[in-house]
C-alpha cells in the first residue's frame, strides 16, 4: 500500500513538473509568434493556455500579449479589458499602462488615460510616451504651458517619439517661435516621414517664413497624401502665388473649390488669379 502511495505521489509530482514545463515553453512559443507577428495565432494560442486556468506568474504577461495582439488587429475594445486584466493582477505593470492610456486617448477617454499614465510614470521614471501622452491631452485641454513642460520632458529622455516634437512644434509655431518650431518640426518627419500633420504645420512655418519653396515642397507631399485636405489645397495655392506660378495655384484652388463648392473666398481669389 505504501509502495502504491509512494509512486502515486511521484506520478503527481513529476505530472506538475511537466505541466509547468509545458507552460513555460507554451509562453515562450506565444511570445515568438508575437515577435514574428502572428497576432491572431497569439490570441488562440493566449485565449487556450487562460482558458485552462495555466497562467501562474505570467497570467498578467499573456492578458498583456493578448491585448497587444488585439491592439494591433484593430479590436480596441478587447485590447482595453485585456490591459486592464493584466494590470488588476499585476499593478507594477508599467508598459501595460502606457498601452492602456494610448487606447484611451483612441477612446477619447481623457480622465481615464491620465490615470493610467500618471499610473506609468510613478512606475518607469520619465516614460517618454507616457510624457508625450500627456503632453498631448494637456494640448487639447489648451493647458499650453503644462503641454510644453510635458513634451519637453519627453524630448530630454532622447527616447521621445515623433508626437512629442511634433505637438512642441506646433505649439512653437501658434507661439510665433518659427526657428524652435522648424527645429522640433523637421525632428518629427525624420523620425515620421508619414507624419503629414507635422508636414502640414512645417509648410506654414516655411511661409511665415517667407520660403515659398520649401512650404510648397511640405505641402505637395500633403495634399498627394490626402487630395481632400482643403486647407492643405489652400495654403500650397498661396505659396504657388508667391513663387508666380500662378496656374499651379489655380489647379490647386479649383480643387479647394471642389471641396468646398459656396466658398466666396475661394472664388473671389480664383477670379482674381484668372483675370491678372
Amino acid at each position: 500500500m505504501r509502495a502504491c502511495i509512494k509512486i502515486s505521489i511521484m506520478l503527481i509530482i513529476a505530472m506538475s513538473l511537466m505541466l509547468s514545463s509545458a507552460f513555460a515553453k507554451s509562453y515562450e512559443e506565444i511570445k515568438a509568434l508575437f515577435d514574428n507577428q502572428q497576432y491572431d495565432e497569439v490570441i488562440k494560442e493566449t485565449t487556450r493556455v487562460l482558458s485552462k486556468d495555466k497562467g501562474g506568474d505570467k497570467t498578467a504577461e499573456l492578458y498583456y500579449l493578448r491585448g497587444l495582439s488585439y491592439d494591433l488587429l484593430g479590436k480596441i475594445d478587447w485590447a482595453i479589458e485585456d490591459y486592464n486584466k493584466a494590470v488588476n493582477i499585476y499593478p507594477g505593470f508599467g508598459e501595460a499602462y502606457v498601452a492602456l492610456g494610448q487606447l484611451l486617448i483612441e477612446t477619447n477617454e481623457l480622465n481615464a488615460a491620465e490615470n493610467a499614465f500618471n499610473s506609468a510614470l510613478e512606475l518607469i521614471e520619465e516614460e517618454p510616451i507616457s510624457l508625450t501622452s500627456m503632453g498631448y491631452i494637456r494640448l487639447i485641454q489648451n493647458r499650453v504651458k503644462e503641454a510644453r513642460d510635458f513634451l519637453s520632458r519627453a524630448i530630454a529622455t532622447k527616447d521621445a517619439p515623433s508626437q512629442a516634437y511634433a505637438n512642441l512644434g506646433y505649439i512653437e509655431y501658434t507661439e510665433g517661435n518659427l526657428d524652435d518650431a522648424q527645429d522640433h518640426l523637421e525632428t518629427a518627419i525624420t523620425k515620421n516621414p508619414e507624419d503629414y500633420t507635422a508636414m502640414f504645420t512645417l509648410g506654414l512655418v516655411y511661409m511665415l517664413k517667407n520660403d515659398f519653396m520649401q512650404a510648397s515642397d511640405c505641402l505637395k507631399k500633403v495634399v498627394e497624401n490626402n487630395p481632400e485636405d482643403l486647407e492643405a489645397h489652400l495654403a500650397i495655392a498661396k505659396s504657388y502665388e508667391q513663387l508666380g506660378l500662378k496656374e499651379a495655384a489655380i489647379n490647386h484652388l479649383n480643387e479647394a473649390l471642389k471641396l468646398s463648392p459656396n466658398n466666396n473666398n475661394i472664388s473671389n481669389w480664383l477670379n482674381r488669379l484668372k483675370e491678372e
